[in-house]
């Protein structure tokens, strides 16, 4: 990320651009992903009163924690031929999972799902007979088409059952911090959920407040603002960004139900940030810190070894299929 500054005393002349190095591996692109050639439309709604500040959130009683999030993967390309068209499919697999933290107690992974599915666009179905070794999968269909389509839908499955864990586990009274956008939890109750986001793709703020936010300090969240009707939003500094790093490192975005009441999602908001920072991700551990929080990164981990070994099940995938063409079916139908 370049940003230039003009020497206030060479009467205007320009100094070479401040030059900074992204804390997060190349593996995994730039936490900050905003087009800065585009004109970036103000998608966001300033709802306080005292209008945009930054907040020290209060050190408040600890509640039990509960991180949650899912993992997939694409396994093995399908096709149907119908009346001379290719319809795309796919098998793939997702896993959910939370690590559950109370206080003096270490944290402990609770809650891990895991599923394997065939997927069919364009509203077709077609199943996959199990295959010796514990081999097996699911049906579903998406009336979306194109070679994406399958993909997009691994993805709503798993994000589905993210937020279906969230709900569950916010009734059982945790506070649940869900890596990634609150929308797929909102048709449940969100009193205790946070969306946390740590990629950042649009300028939501209007300029003026953009511009100032590099200038949060550590710890501090800022005040609320509503990027759509049903959700309010806060960005938070989880660490010092570091002498190298751009002016946005450390930087995430919380999301919270709109439903709720302006005074209960300021409260909400002091909860989570008061004890997010503490969970921030180190770099030593995690090519994503800070903002891949501690309990997400080792979560992500564990899921995938739950998927198992991709090429044991791209041949699985190969052997169903074959054993479909030996019973005299040549695809699925």
């Amino acid at each position: 990320m370049l940003s230039e500054r003009r020497d206030p005393v060479s009467n205007g002349a320009e100094l070479a651009p401040q030059i900074f190095v992204e804390p997060w591996s190349s593996d995994y692109g730039s936490p900050m992903q905003i087009d800065s050639d585009q004109e970036a439309a103000n998608k966001s709604e300033l709802i306080e009163e005292e209008g945009f500040s930054f907040v020290q959130p209060a050190n408040l009683e600890r509640f039990p924690v509960a991180f949650i999030d899912g993992v997939r993967r694409q396994e093995c390309w399908l096709s149907q031929y119908r009346e001379g068209r290719s319809i795309p499919g796919i098998t793939g697999s997702y896993a959910t999972g939370a690590v559950l933290s109370h206080a003096n107690e270490p944290p402990t992974y609770g809650d891990e799902r895991m599923e394997r599915v065939v997927i069919w666009s364009s509203g077709l179905t077609g199943p996959l007979p199990p295959i010796s070794g514990g081999w097996s999968w699911r049906t579903v269909s998406t009336a979306e088409s194109g070679p994406i389509a399958p993909m997009h839908k691994l993805q709503q499955l798993m994000q589905r059952a993210e937020s279906d864990l969230a709900a569950s586990l916010a009734e059982q009274g945790y506070l649940v911090v869900l890596d990634g956008t609150l929308w797929y939890a909102l048709h449940h109750d969100t009193m205790n959920i946070a969306g946390y986001i740590k990629t950042h793709h649009v300028r939501l703020l209007p300029e003026v407040e953009a511009a100032r936010l590099p200038s949060l300090p550590t710890g501090y969240r800022t005040t609320l603002f509503r990027t759509d009707p049903g959700r309010y939003a806060c960005y938070l500094r989880l660490t010092d960004r570091g002498p190298y790093a751009p002016p946005m490192a450390g930087i995430v975005r919380l999301e919270f139900s709109g439903s709720l009441p302006l005074g209960d999602a300021r409260a909400l908001a002091d909860r989570f940030c008061s004890f997010l920072p503490m969970y921030a991700g180190v770099a030593h551990a995690d090519p994503r810190a800070p903002q891949n929080l501690q309990p997400i990164g080792a979560l992500e981990k564990r899921l995938r070894h739950l998927l198992g070994d991709p090429r044991l099940a791209e041949r699985a995938a190969r052997d169903a299929v074959a054993a479909l063409k030996m019973a005299g079916v040549p695809h699925a139908t």
